[in-house]
């Protein structure tokens, strides 16, 4: 289902798109794997796999999704309590959170492979190796370009490397459509996300949102803040005068409509371009938040919602 334009996309979107186009990739593109296979993680160390890997632990929402996205997902047997997307992710057993990690819970699923990610407690993950278990890090900097690595380095391990590619380029595909629609603008609009009540925590430069903001060709109000989360005053934010507003949906952002009319009835933030002119939008979380396959798809958005007059239909646009 579309929803305002070609960027509004069904759940499995990428999933679709990687069996549609590892159908018709060229002979050159690598078939199976073979094992036992060796290949660097993304902390640099070796991994070792003795076999194509049939019970599969995830210790990061983003790693879940490049699993399904690949179409390894039925062989996932166990996620954090993070973990909701895919839909059926949600419904596996859950070995705890992010930094909560329970040893106890990913032994009892006897997997055969467990892929981590950088944020996940070393001590664990060294109880867990000293177990016997096989870890793979899947990503270290959260970049455009590390994100298609970590899909690509998952799909080796996994034998799944044909799907891989397919997600990797239709993200491409979809990056390279934003481009072609915001190309040339100038000058940039300017871009606040963050929280709309103190502390008012924004989205800096060095975080994965402010990466995304710039790559859909707006000017972060916060890009010349060092902190990847700075902290803004409201007369900062009043002074940098946003002509954007994004806020996340579960961070206070709740419903666009009635985000904007609270807005318009404080003292303050009516004051600003964005609010004034409805450009207030709310964005999914999740999507935003995590460096994993639907990264494109939020790129999009963001480019929607700051420059909506370059896509289908007129106006501005607010997104849940």
């Amino acid at each position: 289902m579309q929803k305002n334009g070609r960027f509004f996309r069904r759940p499995n979107t990428l999933a679709n798109a990687a069996i549609l186009i590892a159908l018709v990739l060229p002979a050159t593109v690598p078939q199976a794997t073979t094992y036992p296979l060796t290949l660097p993680d993304a902390l640099g160390g070796p991994v070792t796999l003795a076999r194509r890997p049939t019970r599969i632990v995830s210790l990061a929402p983003n790693v879940t999704e490049m699993l399904f996205a690949i179409g390894a997902g039925d062989r996932v047997v166990g996620v954090t309590r993070y973990c909701n997307y895919p839909p059926e992710a949600a419904r596996l057993p859950k070995v705890g959170g992010y930094t909560d990690l329970s040893i106890e819970a990913v032994l009892a699923l006897a997997p055969d492979l467990v892929v981590v990610s950088r944020g996940n407690p070393r001590p664990t993950l060294a109880a867990l190796s000293h177990r016997g278990l096989t870890l793979l890090a899947a990503i270290n900097d959260e970049t455009f370009d590390e994100v298609q690595q970590a899909i690509r380095r998952i799909g080796r391990a996994t034998d799944n490397e044909r799907e891989a590619e397919a997600v990797c380029r239709a993200m491409q595909q979809t990056l390279a459509e934003v481009d072609r629609a915001i190309g040339g603008i100038e000058p940039k609009r300017r871009v606040y996300f963050g929280s709309l009540s103190a502390p008012y925590f924004s989205a800096g430069p060095g975080s994965f949102i402010g990466q995304c903001i710039a790559r859909a060709g707006g000017e972060n109000v916060a890009a010349d803040l060092g902190s990847p989360w700075p902290i803004l005053s409201l007369e900062r934010i009043v002074a940098r005068d946003p002509e954007v507003i994004l806020a996340g949906l579960h961070g206070g952002g709740g419903d666009a409509a009635e985000c904007l009319q609270r807005l318009r009835a404080s003292r303050v933030w009516s004051q600003l371009s964005a609010v004034r002119n409805g450009r207030v939008a709310v964005m999914d979380d999740d999507k935003i938040y995590r460096p994993g396959p639907r990264l494109a798809d939020a790129v999009a958005e963001l480019a929607r919602v700051i420059y909506p007059e370059r896509f289908s239909g007129d106006g501005p646009t607010t997104t849940r």
